[in-house]
């Protein structure tokens, strides 16, 4: 198991504890932990590591899966097409510094054999895919909230529903979502509201999660909502 160990050096002590004992409970299970100086390394590259960890993974797993690195080059070029230059360059720096990373540091590779294609191929991430089997689904509205990691489904969306009649309605959060409706616009949002908040919360508080003058902070997490004091 490859893992980032950013929060074994953090600054913050909980944190630095919290990792210490999440190590040793999983210790003695069948696991092989390989610390991964992700943070370390990606910051030989860009001011904010948060920017260059999905490429230096990619990189890392190019290596242990011995993908063509250059085919990889020429798909981040043309998904950094309209960018400046200075951005292809740093992320097939940090793609290559996964890479060395990883020949310098495990020791072991898995075998998975390439195989050219038949015949002519779609190339589509999963949000991508989403979007495409809504339109091919005959749907006609899509009202979301975009969110991590449902964004890029949406906006993906949007540059093709309208070619084939459909809208994309970008609510404000999840219960506007859920309360719209494209003949009777926010028509529905009082059922969403009582189906999604009301009936969850009085059950809550018949059951004594919550009680008289609780001030109660409600998350919507993948679609569910969740409710804390």
């Amino acid at each position: 198991m490859l893992i980032d160990n950013m929060w074994a050096t953090h600054e913050e002590t909980d944190i630095r504890k919290a990792w210490a004992a999440a190590m040793e409970e999983m210790s003695d299970r069948a696991y092989r932990f390989i610390p991964v100086p992700m943070e370390e390394q990606c910051l030989t590259v860009v001011d904010n590591p948060q920017k260059g960890k999905n490429m230096f993974a990619l990189g890392l797993l190019a290596w242990i899966y011995d993908r063509d690195v250059e085919k990889i080059k020429e798909q981040i070029a043309e998904t950094f097409r309209k960018k400046a230059r200075e951005v292809y360059d740093s992320n097939v720096q940090l793609l290559e510094l996964g890479y060395r990373w990883a020949e310098e540091h495990l020791d072991f590779r898995i075998t998975v054999p390439t195989m050219a294609a038949a015949g002519p191929m779609v190339v589509m991430n999963g949000n991508q895919a989403i979007a495409i089997g809504a339109i091919a689904s005959g749907m006609e509205l899509c009202a979301m909230y975009p969110i991590t990691p449902a964004t890029s489904a949406s906006h993906y969306l949007s540059d093709l529903f309208g070619k084939f009649g459909g809208v994309v309605h970008q609510a404000e959060d999840e219960i506007a979502a859920a309360g719209f409706d494209p003949v009777y616009g926010a028509r529905p949002l009082k059922r969403a509201i009582q189906s999604q908040l009301e009936n969850t919360l009085v059950k809550l508080i018949l059951e004594g999660k919550f009680a008289a003058k609780d001030t109660i902070k409600v998350d919507c997490q993948n679609g569910v909502m969740k409710f804390e004091k």
